[in-house]
This record gives C-alpha cells, structure tokens and sequence, in this order.
C-alpha cells in the first residue's frame, strides 16, 4: 500500500510546475531576443553592403555615361511603361532596365552607342510590383523597405518623404529626411551638417526604424556614414 509521503514525492506540486514554466517562458524570451538581435545585425550588414555595391554601380555609370542618373525629383522621368518614377525606382530603372547609352560626337556627327545595363538587381532587393504603377520597382534594405536615392550634382536637394514611394506612404507616416538637420536620435544627429551630403549623389536607409514609426528611434544608414571594413 502506498503511503502518503510516497504519493507526494512522485508528482510535482502546483508551485513546482509554476516555477518550471516561468523557467521555461524566461528561456523562450531570452531565445526570442538572441535572434530578433541576430536578425538586426543581419539586415544592418546587408543594407551597408548594398549602399556599397551601388556606390560602385554609381561610379561605373558616370564613368559611361558622365553624370550619375536621373532621381526624377529635379525634374520629372518615367520608365519605359510611362510611369512616373522618383528615388530608387529612378536607381533601379537607369542601372539595370534601361540601357545606358553613351553619345560621342565625330567630325561634327552624333554617334550613339548601346552599352549593357550596370547591373541586374535580384528579386529579393527590389520591392513588390504593383499593378498601379507598371515597372516601379524600388530598390530595398535589410528590412525590406525602399531606400532612398537623390541626384544632388546640382549642389541642392529637395526633403524626401513617402511621396516618392510606390503606392505613396502619407508624410505623417514617414520620416522626414536625415539631411535637414532636425532628424536626431537624442544628442546624435543623423548629419553633421543640414544640406546635401555626397559626391554627387545621397543614399540612405532608414535602418530599424522603417517607414510608419513617427518617434525617430534609429539614425539612418547612408552613404555619408558607411564605414567599409
């Protein structure tokens, strides 16, 4: 016959199993946090990498064509399916969908020669297509949002917000631009200084912080600010 302490000792009490599962819920959090971090990092590297390879795009495409291309904010620039194109989609469109064509003049004749496009982007960096704006593809980070593009050889810039997305996201749900000097983290501002911030040319992603968050919680990740390694 089994007796009464012997009955206790083999289950569990109900302070005991509590006890396991916050155990269990603390290590299920602390999982969840390694790998959201993980992921950060991740999409952090990704998005430098790709500001990268586009400065190197960038460079090839004036050395072709001698000016970089178009952000059709300056004035207005539509693609091959009559869309009118602003920002990355601009980028997208002249490195990769358009060939670049270079004009050379001989003996007082224009000669116009077809080169190959820069580069061909995979699926994965370029943002749904919608069926509203044919051909608009925009150019994407590590989180998956539009970066942003601005032609700045004529020594200005016009303040980007969600106008220039596809569909359009409204401004009041979308950061303003890091160059104007009020986009600050705390003490840290995003530039060192407001105005224009390239050789030429400014591409930024807003990081974490993404396109819908009002409270600036994250500085940008640009080309004024990429470190190479």
């Amino acid at each position: 016959m089994t007796s009464e302490t012997g009955s206790r000792a083999s289950g569990f009490t109900l302070i005991e199993i509590m006890v396991v599962m916050a155990i269990m819920v603390t290590l299920f959090a602390l999982v969840a946090f390694g790998v959201t971090g993980l992921r950060g990092k991740a999409a952090e590297r990704a998005t430098s990498a790709l500001i990268i390879r586009l400065d190197s795009f960038l460079d090839d495409y004036k050395q072709r064509t001698g000016s970089y291309p178009p952000d059709g904010f300056d004035s207005p620039v539509k693609n091959d399916q009559g869309t009118s194109i602003k920002g990355s989609a601009c980028l997208y469109y002249f490195l990769s969908q358009k060939p670049v064509l270079l004009i050379e003049i001989r003996a007082g004749k224009k000669f116009i020669q077809e080169l190959p496009p820069i580069t061909k982007f995979k699926e994965s960096e370029l943002s749904n297509p919608d069926p509203s704006f044919p051909d608009a593809r925009e150019i994407i980070d590590g989180w998956g949002n539009p970066i942003h593009y601005d032609n700045t050889e004529d020594g200005q810039f016009q303040p980007q917000r969600g106008d220039c997305h596809f569909p359009p996201i409204d401004d009041e749900e979308h950061p303003g631009d890091p160059r104007s000097g009020s986009y600050a983290v705390g003490s840290k501002n995003a530039v060192d200084e407001p105005g224009i911030q390239g050789l030429g040319y400014d591409i930024w992603s807003f990081a974490e912080q993404g396109h819908e968050v009002k409270e600036i919680l994250h500085l940008p990740i640009a080309t004024w600010n990429i470190k190479e390694d």
